[in-house]
Parts: structure tokens; sequence; C-alpha cells
């Protein structure tokens, strides 16, 4: 039998392997939030509410830009915690995540 070494698979090569799949799984589970968040509001996705942002009409632009400010804050806490702890998981994440306040005032 002959050993083809191109194909080993190093432990580091594991790890990564490992970290990218739960990077994609934290990735899913914020992506969903967001999109059940703008659902809950009327919206398909947050795609779709974002886009309001170039509405003519004021009060859609704001409610996608509160949004917009809140995605925002969801996306770096979630990068924070990723960078403080490369185990933790989707749901420590998903329970860490700040609420949006739709009557937050902009600047």
């Amino acid at each position: 039998m002959t050993i083809d070494w191109t194909r080993a698979i190093t432990a580091e090569a594991r790890q990564a392997e490992a970290a990218a799949g739960r990077r994609r799984e934290i990735d899913a589970a914020i992506q969903a939030r967001l999109d059940e968040t703008a659902q809950a509001r009327g919206y398909s996705s947050a795609d779709s509410l974002i886009s309001w942002a170039l509405s003519n009409q004021v009060s859609f632009q704001e409610e996608a830009a509160r949004f917009a400010l809140w995605r925002d804050e969801v996306w770096l806490r979630a990068v924070e915690m990723q960078d403080a702890d490369a185990e933790v998981s989707a749901v420590e994440i998903l329970a860490a995540l700040p609420d949006i306040d739709w009557a937050r005032p902009l600047a």
C-alpha cells in the first residue's frame, strides 16, 4: 500500500476547517435573526428592508436607517465575540446580540 501524502490532513487543517464551519453556522444564524426581525415588520427579508433607505418617503428611509444601524451593531458584536473566543457558538452569540430599537433617534 502506498500513502499519498498530498491528501494528508494536518491537525491545523482540521482546526481551520472546524473554525470555518463554525463561522458559516454563526453567519447563517445571524442572517436568519436579521431576516426574522425584518419579517416581523412586514418585509420579506433584511435586504428588502434595507432597500427602503432609497425611498423618497422619509418614514421608510428612517425605518431602514434604524435597521441598518442595528444590523451593524449586531455584526460588530458577533465579530467581537468571535475575536475574544474562537470557540464561541452561534447560540451564545445570538443570546448576546442587542435588540432593535425601532424608536431610536437618528443622528
